[in-house]
C-alpha cells in the first residue's frame, strides 16, 4: 500500500504542465499582493520631504508602534498624550499642519499617526466595555426571562454566549490590524482550487488516455484499493499545495505590513471584534487554512467524478470547472429557505472566514449549533456521497 501510494503521489507530481502552473499561479498570487497591499515595500503615498527630510507614514508608523507594542500601561498612554501635544505646538507655531493635512513630522511621532494610534489603544482598553459588556447585559436578560425552563434552546443559546465571550479583554497592543487583509483574502483559494480540479480530472480519466486502466484494474487490489489510494494521494497533494500557498500568502503579507502579535487572541482585531473563535490569530490562519484544503479537495472531487465518467481529462476538467462556477454562484443566494445549502456547498469552505466573523448558529433538535461546524460536517458528508458515487462509475466502466 506504503510503495502504490509513492507511486500515485508521484504521478501527480510528474502530470504534465503541472509544475509550470503551481509556478505560474504562485508568482502570480504573490505579485497581486506585493501590487496591492506593498504599504511597507513600495510606499506609493503619503510621502513628502520638510526641510530636506523625507518622510514616509507607513514606515514611520512602524518605528511609532514598536515604542508601544507590549502591555498597554497609563505611562504609554501619557507618554503618547504628550507627543501628540508637542506635534500640535509645532504644527500651530509653523503653521503647515492644513498643507500637511496632519502629517506634521515630530521627533518620534507623526500627528496623524499618534492620533489613530491613540484611537486603537483607546479601542482596544475600552474592548470590554464597548463589545462584551453589552453582550453579557442582553444575555442576563434573556437568562432571567427563561428560568421557568420554558424555552430551553434560549437557555443554551445564552450559555453558550457567556462560554464563548465571558472572559474576554484586551491588555496588550500590537500590530494586528494588519492581519485583516490576509484573512480575508481569496485569490490564493481561487488557484489552488484550480490547481487540485486540474490534477483530479487527469485521476482516471489519464489513465483511460494511455490505456492503463483495464491493466490496473486487472492488478491484485486494483478494484478494490487502487481507487482509495488515489483519493488518498489527492487529499495529501492538495493539503500540501494549500500550506504551500498559505506560507506564501503569510510571508509575502508579512514583507509587506510587518504584523506583529500572531499569538493575539483572533477577536483583538477591529474586523473580527465579535468572531466566537477563541483561539489566535495564527491558530485561526492554521484553521482557515484547513477550511481551504477540505473545500478544494470537496471540489475537487466533482473532477474526480467526471474523470470516472467520462474518458478524457480535459472535457473533465471543463465539466467540473463549469459546476465549481455554478457552485460559486449559489453563494449569491443563501437567504431565507435556501441558506441550508450553504452548508452543502464546498465554496463557503474556501471562504470560512466569512463563517466565523460573528457567532452564527442554527437551531438543531434544539441546539445552538455553530455554522462552521455545520459547513464541515455538511461538506464532508457532500464529498462521501461524491467519492463512493464516483467510486461505482470507475468500477462499472472497463
Amino acid at each position: 500500500m506504503g510503495r502504490l501510494f509513492r507511486l500515485e503521489w508521484k504521478k501527480l507530481l510528474h502530470q504534465r504542465y503541472l509544475l509550470f502552473f503551481c509556478a505560474l499561479l504562485l508568482a502570480v498570487d504573490l505579485f497581486n499582493i506585493y501590487e496591492n497591499y506593498d504599504k511597507l515595500l513600495r510606499p506609493r503615498e503619503d510621502v513628502f520631504t520638510v526641510e530636506g527630510v523625507t518622510f514616509s507614514v507607513d514606515r514611520d508608523a512602524i518605528v511609532l508602534h514598536r515604542d508601544f507594542e507590549g502591555p498597554i500601561t497609563q505611562e504609554k498612554i501619557d507618554r503618547l498624550n504628550a507627543l501628540l501635544q508637542k506635534a500640535k505646538a509645532e504644527e500651530a507655531q509653523i503653521g503647515y499642519g492644513i498643507w500637511r493635512e496632519g502629517y506634521f513630522p515630530v521627533p518620534g511621532v507623526d500627528r496623524s499617526q499618534g492620533e489613530r494610534l491613540m484611537m486603537e489603544l483607546k479601542r482596544l482598553t475600552g474592548y470590554r466595555e464597548q463589545h462584551i459588556q453589552p453582550i453579557l447585559a442582553e444575555t442576563e436578560k434573556l437568562s432571567a426571562v427563561v428560568q421557568d425552563g420554558s424555552d430551553p434552546y434560549a437557555a443554551r443559546m445564552a450559555a453558550l454566549i457567556r462560554r464563548q465571550y465571558g472572559n474576554r479583554s484586551i491588555t496588550e497592543f500590537h500590530r494586528v490590524k494588519e492581519f485583516e487583509p490576509l484573512m480575508i483574502y481569496k485569490l490564493s483559494a481561487l488557484f489552488l482550487l484550480l490547481l487540485a480540479c486540474f490534477c483530479a480530472s487527469s485521476l482516471f480519466a489519464g489513465e483511460k488516455e494511455t490505456g492503463m486502466a483495464p491493466l490496473l484494474k486487472a492488478a491484485p487490489n486494483g478494484k478494490t484499493r487502487l481507487f482509495w489510494v488515489k483519493l488518498a494521494a489527492l487529499f495529501t497533494f492538495v493539503l500540501a499545495l494549500g500550506i504551500l500557498f498559505a506560507a506564501a500568502d503569510y510571508g509575502m503579507f508579512y514583507l509587506c505590513r510587518r504584523p506583529t502579535g500572531a499569538s493575539m487572541p483572533f477577536w483583538s482585531m477591529d474586523d473580527f471584534a465579535d468572531s466566537p473563535l477563541n483561539i489566535s490569530i495564527l491558530g485561526a490562519l492554521a484553521l482557515f487554512t484547513l477550511y481551504r484544503v477540505l473545500g478544494a479537495f470537496a471540489l475537487a472531487l466533482i473532477a474526480v467524478w467526471f474523470s470516472s465518467l467520462l474518458p478524457k481529462s480535459f472535457p473533465a476538467f471543463l465539466a467540473a470547472v463549469l459546476c465549481m462556477a455554478g457552485l460559486m454562484l449559489a453563494t449569491l443566494w443563501t437567504d431565507g429557505f435556501f441558506g441550508v445549502f450553504r452548508y452543502f456547498n464546498p465554496v463557503t469552505l474556501l471562504i470560512s472566514v466569512r463563517l466565523f466573523e460573528n457567532l452564527r448558529v442554527e437551531n438543531v433538535f434544539g441546539y445552538p449549533v455553530s455554522a462552521g461546524l455545520l459547513a464541515l460536517l455538511g461538506n464532508l458528508m457532500l464529498a462521501a456521497v461524491l467519492a463512493f458515487t464516483a467510486r461505482g462509475l470507475w468500477k462499472r466502466r472497463a
